[in-house]
């Protein structure tokens, strides 16, 4: 079976303990514009397909710590695919796939080199894959 790893878009989040001094920094000291409002969640276009996002760290899926404590994620057109490649990597603690109530996306979470967290993900609803994918 022929596997489709294409990558789309990449997100990069950042947890903060006072997201609207976080976004205030993106958008009025960055000049990054808001591309996305998830309340508690931000995303930021960078440049073409690249973002970073900001994230209410008493909501995210981390949690804000003095090191390591950002969460690359990656927008991949088949997270099933990824999922299985990934499964037969040297990543650790591979979570299933799932989604998220409050954002509709099929994701899944694995640990890399250095204790890095990684997500694949793929957004689902109409207007944010026209963003992200």
């Amino acid at each position: 079976m022929k596997l489709n790893l294409g990558i789309a878009s990449q997100i990069t989040w950042l947890y903060f303990e006072d997201l609207k001094q976080a976004d205030e920094f993106f958008q009025n000291t960055l000049k990054l514009k808001l591309v996305e409002d998830q309340g508690w969640a931000k995303i930021y276009g960078v440049a073409g397909k690249a973002f970073i996002g900001a994230v209410d760290s008493t909501q995210g899926s981390l949690k804000s710590l003095p090191e390591h404590d950002m969460l690359f994620s990656l927008v991949v057109d088949s997270v099933e695919d990824w999922h299985q490649h990934i499964k037969t990597s040297n990543m650790t603690d591979i979570t299933e796939i799932g989604g998220m109530k409050e954002v509709p996306i099929k994701t899944f979470f694995a640990t890399g080199p250095n204790g890095y967290r990684f997500e694949f993900q793929a957004f689902t609803a109409e207007n944010a894959r026209k963003i992200f994918h």
